[in-house]
């Protein structure tokens, strides 16, 4: 008798596929039924279809958060180096501003403690869009990082930490009292429960309130005494973060950080994503020099105020006074 013809099944497993080609078509979608096992070596089941899907959108997405970040981080660069540029002959023109508001207030009868007080207004109000203009670019930056944050969080294969929270050197934050304790996550939190960001109000130098964007944020470290905080909380550059737990100490302004106590305290300094196989680690915003900046605003307005009440007189001659 001649040779019996191979069985579907032994031809099936000796043709069995690698996942490498491209999708199943219907003759092998029926002899996989069949035989249990792909039939042909160029054909990919829908589970090996959805994998390379997953790590092509992780890749991609991961890539793209790159990207976003560091156009991110080159627009608020141009934008601190222009502000820093700009303050250092704001005083001269805050000055001139100031002075104008005081002559016209003394020209038109005032005292010279109205005059003062006018002068502040303007020297105030004119800082007061610097830090306003400030506090609109920060807002847009964190809602930028938390939106790149969000979409990590939400695409297979992508870590929940990828945009995270650290200083130059390092992707968590640093202790600068103790050395001791172990600082295990430090990042920008996603929730599909909670919101992401929230909104607090910040007082500009003549006193209008604005708003100042609030991530979310998620830290877990060891404490001094042994034990472990695991919290959640909304915070910008200003001092301790709200809703922390612990003795209440504060963080000090500049950073995002947590605290259990004082000896306890976290910091971080910038918005980072992490490095890729084929990517450098990307610096999103540099917290501190948005504070930084907004401090310099607010010294700027005290010092030109100062200026102007140990330079100007009345025409009268009589000098003007602190306003009250």
């Amino acid at each position: 008798m001649g040779a019996s013809p191979p069985s579907p099944v032994g031809t099936a497993s000796a043709q069995a596929g690698d996942g490498s080609g491209g999708p199943c078509g219907a003759e092998e979608w029926f002899l996989t039924l069949i035989t249990g096992t792909i039939f042909t070596t160029n054909c990919q089941t829908a589970e090996d279809i959805s994998d390379t899907w997953n790590e092509t959108d992780a890749t991609e997405t991961r890539t793209q958060i790159h990207s976003q970040a560091g156009q991110l981080a080159a627009g608020n660069e141009q934008y601190l180096t222009a502000m820093s540029n700009s303050l250092v002959e704001s005083d001269t023109i805050a000055f001139s501003k100031g002075e104008a508001a005081a002559v016209e207030v003394l020209a038109n009868g005032g005292t010279v403690s109205e005059a003062q007080s006018a002068a502040n207004e303007s020297i105030e109000d004119y800082y007061a869009v610097k830090q306003r203009n400030l506090l609109d670019r920060w807002n847009v930056g964190m809602e930028t990082v938390v939106t790149l944050n969000s979409r990590a969080a939400n695409t297979t294969g992508v870590d929940s930490d990828f945009v995270t929270l650290g200083t130059e050197n390092n992707f968590t934050g640093y202790r600068p009292n103790i050395t001791e304790g172990s600082i295990e996550l430090t990042t920008i939190a996603y929730s599909s429960q909670y919101e992401n960001i929230q909104y607090d109000t910040i007082t500009t130098v003549n006193g209008s309130g604005e708003s100042i964007a609030q991530p979310r944020t998620h830290f877990i470290y060891g404490n001094s005494y042994g034990g472990t905080i695991d919290e959640y909380v909304y915070q910008d550059w200003r001092d301790a973060p709200e809703g922390h737990s612990g003795a209440g100490a504060q963080i000090t302004p500049g950073y995002f950080g947590a605290s259990f106590d004082s000896n306890d305290e976290i910091r971080t300094t910038l918005v980072r994503v992490r490095p890729t196989e084929n990517l450098s680690s990307t610096n999103a915003v540099a917290i501190r020099e948005f504070y930084n900046s907004y401090e310099e605003i607010e010294t700027k307005s005290q010092s030109t105020k100062q200026r102007l009440q140990s330079t100007s007189t009345s025409p009268s001659g009589q000098r003007l006074s602190r306003a009250s």
